[in-house]
């Protein structure tokens, strides 16, 4: 489903009713096969569920998770199965409150579990002593995105907070030449590694982003100065779609044609990466030109623009991030924000269907076989998460919520400051069948522990290994960072 930029800023900024209902109008797969009212299908209880697949490109992945969040009445399931839990004893893991303390390399891997908690057991492989041998591409290109993937990774790993000025400019130009739009929003933000968010600005007074919560909120000024209360519903925060760019750097969606250059953004020098890409969607074929700006100095992505143009009609967005402060307090004063008592709230009121998890509630979710990197920081979130780039959702009628589905897929976010690290786990659609990463010769990248010599691919910080059960995939700040992990891992029992 191709992502309408222009729409996606709406319902960010504003008002998300009439952008939902323009969803709704065009997209096939609620229109034709839900028969819903626009007006009336959300009661505000969660019953979204994962129940097929369609392939969605890897690099658009914020968009369609985006745009599902807004079209779903704002409870976002792209990234995530909701599930609900009743009646289990042990508390979720929450970051910076829980500490994993290191284990002797003899004993059984850290657990997650809070000290109360009954605490899960991995079983270590054999550790190999094996070196890290990191790839050397032929294409010059992806050679050079490996090289500045490395070096950005050596400042994001320093810093666990950012302050910025955020400035997000949007226009539509229709076929005619007459512009259609023109916005700007204006965010002072405070960002964690872990994925919280604390900003104020125009037009949206205040918004936040809990991480251990998955609750996200805005507070903004509608027409005639009417206060607009949102709550959405996350997994992760996809940034782009709040601040107009991620401000940690992802190059493994850029191909051999990406042209790199030095350059300068508000006095800081950069890498400027510009891409072009083609999607087809409901309107035909939309042509993108993004450029992104690498800040040299903290790894930081602080500067994003791209033209789309489809059927005549095209957007120009550009982002920028400036007045960069680096390691501020957090919690910022506010933070996560309310509302008042007597507010009309749009969007997942109530508790949020997302919720941390320890190791053994991943381990019985998933349902055997699941495996995790072999020490976990204190800072890890475990969380029960969709099949990557294969999410549809459907609503289901109302009544009580389906039995707790078995999780088919299960992530682990661990960043290192603000270069990232995770882990997704899921089990191959029929059992036994190896999926694409593992008909390309049975060739592997894993030097060591448990999937040494299983077929496995790696490019840019993207490590994907398949050994015709479960397949893993590891996203990392760099190909070193992700061998490192993809080494690490055990099984839990």
């Amino acid at each position: 489903m191709a992502i309408d930029e222009r729409e996606l800023f709406e319902a960010v900024q504003l008002d998300m009713s009439s952008a939902f209902r323009r969803r709704l109008e065009r997209d096939l797969f609620v229109a034709a096969s839900m028969e819903v009212d626009p007006d009336t299908f959300n009661d505000y209880v969660d019953r979204f569920v994962l129940v097929s697949t369609v392939a969605v490109r890897p690099r658009d992945r914020w968009k369609a998770v985006a745009m599902i969040g807004a079209a779903a009445a704002l409870v976002l399931v792209g990234l995530v199965v909701l599930v609900r839990h009743g009646g289990s004893e042990q508390e979720p893991f929450r970051p910076g409150i829980d500490s994993v303390a290191p284990q002797p390399s003899a004993s059984p891997p850290p657990s997650t579990s809070t000290p109360t908690s009954t605490t899960s057991t991995t079983t270590p492989a054999t550790r190999v002593a094996a070196p890290i041998v990191v790839p050397t591409y032929a294409d010059s290109t992806t050679q050079q995105l490996s090289t500045i993937q490395s070096s950005a990774e050596l400042s994001l790993t320093t810093f666990d907070t950012l302050r910025a000025t955020a400035t997000w400019r949007t226009s539509t130009q229709g076929p005619d030449g007459q512009l259609v739009d023109s916005q700007v929003m204006v965010n002072n933000v405070t960002l964690a590694s872990n994925g919280s968010m604390w900003s104020t600005g125009t037009p949206n007074e205040w918004s936040s982003f809990d991480s251990t919560t998955g609750i996200g909120r805005t507070q903004a000024i509608g027409d005639g100065g009417v206060r607009i209360y949102t709550q959405y519903s996350f997994s992760s925060l996809p940034l782009p779609a709040v601040i107009g760019l991620d401000p940690t750097p992802h190059l493994d969606g850029l191909g051999t044609e990406a042209e790199i250059n030095d350059a300068d953004r508000d006095g800081r020098p950069v890498w400027e990466i510009t891409s072009t890409h083609d999607t087809t969607g409901p309107d035909g074929v939309t042509h993108s030109e993004e450029t992104i700006e690498i800040d040299k100095a903290t790894g930081l992505v602080i500067g994003r623009a791209n033209t789309s143009t489809v059927a005549g009609t095209v957007t120009v967005q550009s982002a920028t991030l400036t007045d960069l402060e680096l390691n501020p307090a957090f919690p910022p004063a506010g933070f996560p924000g309310s509302f008042p008592s007597d507010a009309k709230v749009q969007g997942a009121v109530g508790p949020s269907s997302f919720h941390l998890l320890t190791v053994d509630e991943a381990a019985t979710l998933f349902g055997g076989g699941l495996v995790a990197p072999s020490e976990l920081p204190a800072t890890a979130r475990i969380f029960v998460d969709s099949v990557p780039n294969q999410a549809v959702i459907v609503i289901q009628p109302a009544g009580p919520p389906p039995n707790q589905p078995i999780a088919r897929a299960i992530t682990f976010d661990f960043p290192q400051g603000f270069a990232p690290s995770s882990i997704t786990i899921f089990k191959d659609v029929d059992a036994g069948t190896p999926t694409s990463s593992a008909r390309v010769g049975g060739a592997s990248v894993v030097t060591a522990g448990l999937f040494k010599g299983a077929p496995s691919t790696l490019r840019l910080g993207v490590l994907t290994i398949d050994d015709g059960s479960v397949t893993i995939l590891v996203r990392a700040s760099s190909d070193a960072r992700a061998l490192e992990v993809a080494n690490s891992l055990v099984m839990v029992d």
